[in-house]
């Protein structure tokens, strides 16, 4: 596992031109043998591949046969659309100071594995143009892109998807500005290949619909649409007894990247139905088609099979259709067709690093593109019109000299911007004790505490959340095991506390966390509770069902919420996900029968709205996130005050961080805490059980 330094040192070791030519027939003579025989087997091809780089009597055979290599042996791969620029190389400056760089002084480059073949043969083309640049090895892992972007460790990071919400919201409070996001492939129409696909549309074969629009599966899958919902077949056309038969539609949540995509890019943004169900992959969410046959999904492509079907799209005009072949895909007239994406790292004022430029038009070239289409069932070269337009966007975002992103001295703590003056005074106690220690602080929100963590960009990383599943898999990926996690304090009482919400005219007196799992999710052991006489009201709400109100399950705030104290269970239904705090309490001041769930909001709550009491347990009494409660241990929904560090299995943690922890797990630090209640953050102090549990994790 590669270690990302603080201050990569050393220059550019210069290449001889004999090992670079050495260094490109040889890829392309492994291509041509291993393509032969594993097009079919892309794990045993992998593992030949492995194998044949390890074996140094075929490396002498390569330099033998170099020559009638050059002579004119080219790499057998489909045609290319006509138009693409060809790659004219341009001199880069590549600074020995950049943050890019390992401590060999090669460049960094991370993000999705199934893109390694691509990268590797990139970084051949372009150290073989521009000798003495290097690449080290490919760091492998979707989720730690953003997080190593961010923070100027890595050159580019490719993705087999778009960036969610939560990733980009960490890396603009990080950076101060959105990275440049630019297209470099379509995805794979093999679904055989661990890759990332195209998407497409299925439902079950009792059912007698074989085509739709990309617009009336929009219509679909998604809430609010102008020209109506679809929620029944008959309204599709299917007579019979079909013709007031529901709709049941299936797909990922929102934060996974298929998930990302139909919302963003297919439903434009508007909420998904209320009868939608979450699975959490394409063969879950198949297997649940099998079982329905009411239901449509979205997944990816290739897998009808005897019992599902999957649909022809048809164009608006009703002229043509499509299954999403590679050419519908390439030609651009498959709508599901998604991309391969490269992400730049920009700040506000700055232009684009001039080798991250010219790395991307090399790509961007017919030579790029001819690498892509070399791969066996592999990415889809883009259009020439896809590649002008991608080209122009680097154009305007400019050129200039490369930046970094230099490490404070000392020791420097990211994460959440409320906390600022709780750790100024905690800084201050420390210097008292250890002058010659320098803490530095970049708290820019608890959204990029992990990131920083991760890109080790941070020594300290504070938060007001649960780290999310996606945090913890980008610091795994790039470091091989989880962060030491080490409670301080609680995040907020009262009305700075994550809450149950509903009106004023609701009888309700309270919740156990059971049954708040049970109204809130779908599949939950005990059963769903979807009306409010299921929680014992009567007389008028005994018949009203109970509306369900929260935040996006897009991976941020309300994904924690769910998977922290709610189960692994997708949120019901009916849950509607709206885009705003504001809007969700709004929802609920105007709907008698609703209940919202939401993180700590730092904003006014209407006097029309109650927070609920919670209970533990059953038999345990329900309880409001007053300061008392929540101080005590007893408010069932206490958000911690947190800090993530990094410490590799079995070795004792720093020990200049381990002094700074035990300082403020002393009572001299709780005290600071218990001081600052009343602060911007209303932080209070552990209670004495959670206290002595965190002083443990420090022996």
């Amino acid at each position: 596992m590669e270690y990302f330094g603080r201050r990569p040192i050393g220059g550019l070791a210069v290449q001889h031109q004999e090992h670079l030519r050495f260094d490109v027939l040889h890829r392309q003579l492994l291509h041509r043998h291993a393509v032969c025989q594993y097009r079919r087997r892309p794990r045993v091809y992998a593992q030949r591949q492995a194998e044949f780089l390890r074996t140094d009597g075929m490396r002498k055979a390569l330099l033998a046969c170099g020559l009638s290599l050059l002579a004119g042996t080219a790499l057998a791969a489909p045609a290319l659309h006509d138009g693409l620029p060809e790659y004219q190389a341009q001199s880069v400056s590549l600074s020995p100071q950049a943050s890019y760089l390992d401590e060999q002084g090669a460049i960094r480059i991370g993000g999705a594995e199934h893109a390694q073949f691509v990268i590797d043969r990139f970084n051949a083309l372009f150290s073989s143009s521009h000798p003495g640049v290097r690449f080290s090895d490919h760091v492998k892992g979707t989720t730690a892109t953003m997080p190593l972007l961010a923070y100027g460790r890595m050159l580019f990071g490719p993705m087999g998807r778009s960036a969610n919400a939560a990733e980009l919201d960490a890396y603009e409070k990080a950076v101060g500005a959105a990275p440049l996001e630019i297209r470099i492939a379509h995805t794979s129409d093999d679904a055989q290949q661990e890759m990332s696909y195209s998407i497409g549309i299925y439902v079950n074969r009792a059912n007698p619909i074989e085509r739709l629009s990309a617009r009336q599966v929009a219509r679909i899958f998604s809430n609010g649409n102008p020209e109506g919902d679809l929620s029944h077949w008959g309204q599709l056309g299917a007579s019979g007894a079909w013709k007031e038969r529901a709709i049941h539609p299936f797909g990922t949540p929102e934060y996974t990247g298929m998930g990302t995509y139909m919302q963003s890019e297919q439903l434009q943004g508007r909420p998904v139905s209320p009868a939608y169900e979450q699975w959490g992959s394409t063969e879950t969410i198949l297997k649940r088609l099998e079982q329905d046959p009411a239901g449509i999904a979205f997944a990816a492509i290739g897998h009808e099979n005897a019992a599902l079907r999957q649909l022809a799209i048809v164009s608006e005009d009703g002229r043509s259709e499509t299954r999403g072949s590679r050419q519908d895909v390439a030609a651009g007239t498959y709508p599901y067709g998604r991309y391969v994406y490269f992400y730049l790292r920009r700040e506000p004022g700055q232009a684009l690093d001039p080798v991250a430029k010219e790395y991307l038009r090399l790509v961007l070239s017919r030579q790029g593109q001819e690498i892509i289409a070399s791969q066996a069932g592999g990415y889809i070269p883009l259009s020439a019109a896809e590649v002008r337009a991608e080209l122009q966007k680097i154009e305007l975002a400019g050129s200039g000299v490369s930046t970094s992103v230099p490490a404070a001295p000392g020791l420097l703590l990211a994460g959440a911007d409320g906390a600022t003056d709780l750790f100024r005074r905690f800084n201050a106690m420390f210097a008292g004790t250890q002058p010659a220690i320098n803490i530095g602080m970049a708290l820019k929100g608890s959204s990029t505490g992990l990131p920083a963590l991760t890109a080790d960009a941070a020594s300290m990383a504070v938060v007001t959340h649960e780290a999310s599943a996606a945090e913890i898999a980008a610091f795994r990926q790039v470091w091989g095991y989880a962060p030491l996690l080490v409670r301080i304090g609680y995040a907020g009482c009262g009305q700075r506390a994550a809450a149950v919400y509903v009106n004023r005219r609701n009888p309700l007196p309270g919740l156990t966390m059971q049954q708040l799992a049970q109204v809130f999710t779908a599949g939950a052991p005990a059963g769903n509770i979807n009306f409010w006489s299921q929680l014992g009201l009567k007389d008028s709400w005994q018949q009203r069902r109970i509306h369900l109100y929260g935040l996006r399950d897009d991976g941020g705030s309300a994904t924690v919420l769910r998977s922290r104290h709610l189960g692994k269970y997708p949120f019901a239904p009916h849950y509607e996900a709206l885009d705003s705090p504001q809007a969700v309490l709004a929802a609920v001041d105007n709907d008698p029968y609703g209940i919202a769930l939401l993180a700590p909001t730092g904003i006014p709550i209407p006097a029309t709205l109650r927070i609920l009491p919670l209970s533990p347990a059953e038999g345990m009494a329900a309880v409001m996130p007053s300061r008392e409660n929540v101080a005590a241990g007893k408010y069932p929904l206490a958000t911690y005050l947190q800090m993530y560090f990094n410490r590799p299995p079995g070795k004792a943690l720093d020990a200049q961080l381990a002094n700074y922890l035990r300082m403020i797990l002393s009572p001299a630090g709780q005290s600071l805490i218990a001081g600052a209640a009343n602060g911007a953050g209303g932080y209070l102090p552990l209670s004495a059980d959670d206290l002595m549990k965190e002083r443990k994790k420090l022996e």
